[in-house]
């Protein structure tokens, strides 16, 4: 990236509320109403082609900033920046598909998120004919094919469902389905903490060989610090909806300033 090129990602000071209700007669929808910050004045840049890692335990908010940069989730305040246009302006079903092709998203649960009732080639091909609706039958039937080559699956894969194959298997085909579109930026909402961690270990590699043959840009979402330090360039720490320390993985793990950062790493179990 030069020097005047944007970066493929901008947040803004970025808040994302939700209301919720409490008491005892909360059940029944009557309770007493309290406003719960989940992501709280958030900024950062992705630059294109790396990886920048957001960490955090559970219910920190990061997957709930994640869903806000996909326009899944509303935000109360801030700005999201894809490049040089604003798309926090656009509700998320409204957003423009030139827009919407440049950012993708691989979830957590690979069987979750495809639908068991297509096939594979039916859930690679969609993408293509709603982005690409010049492609030939033929150029997408090719294009599904080299989507699965390039996740490590083969062809014949393509006329299975779902159901047919393992956790590893699934979550690489969520992988070429994110990739179908050519997109600038995939948000990774913890897409390995599924998996075992022999699979883990291949699918962190399969990330990083796409992005070195594509060039595209990871916000890597997790709670496993093992991999963000293997795979990112830069690292956010976040808690309670807020940003508490950033740097390198250099930086980061190796020498913390804020108190829960170290508190994180001490309570990673060493070997």
């Amino acid at each position: 990236m030069t020097k005047n090129t944007p970066p493929v990602l901008r947040v803004e000071d970025v808040s994302v509320k939700f209301v919720r209700r409490t008491g005892t007669r909360k059940f029944f929808g009557i309770g007493e109403k309290e406003i719960f910050t989940a992501v709280n004045r958030v900024s950062f840049d992705v630059p294109a082609g790396k990886t920048v890692g957001l960490v955090g335990e559970s219910g920190c908010g990061k997957s709930t900033l994640g869903r806000a940069i996909l326009r899944l989730q509303s935000i109360d305040s801030g700005k999201i920046f894809c490049g040089d246009e604003e798309i926090s302006r656009f509700p998320g079903a409204r957003m423009p598909l030139p827009l919407r092709r440049k950012i993708q998203m691989i979830f957590q649960n690979p069987y979750a998120s495809l639908n068991p009732r297509q096939t594979v080639f039916n859930i690679l091909s969609e993408p293509l004919e709603i982005h690409f609706p010049k492609m030939t039958v033929r150029e997408r039937a090719d294009e599904v094919v080299a989507l699965l080559e390039q996740v490590g699956l083969n062809a014949d894969h393509r006329l299975r469902y779902p159901h047919e194959f393992s956790g590893g298997q699934r979550q690489r085909i969520a992988i070429a389905r994110a990739l179908a579109v050519k997109p600038e930026l995939i948000v990774c909402d913890e897409p390995v903490s599924a998996l075992d961690v022999s699979v883990q270990a291949q699918i962190v590699a399969l990330l990083k060989k796409i992005q070195a043959a594509t060039g595209v840009a990871y916000l890597f979402v997790a709670h496993d610090l093992a991999v963000v330090e293997d795979l990112s360039d830069f690292v956010l720490v976040m808690r309670r909806g807020e940003i508490v320390e950033r740097g390198t993985p250099q930086e980061v793990y190796g020498s913390p300033k804020a108190d829960y950062t170290k508190m994180l790493l001490a309570a990673v179990p060493r070997v």
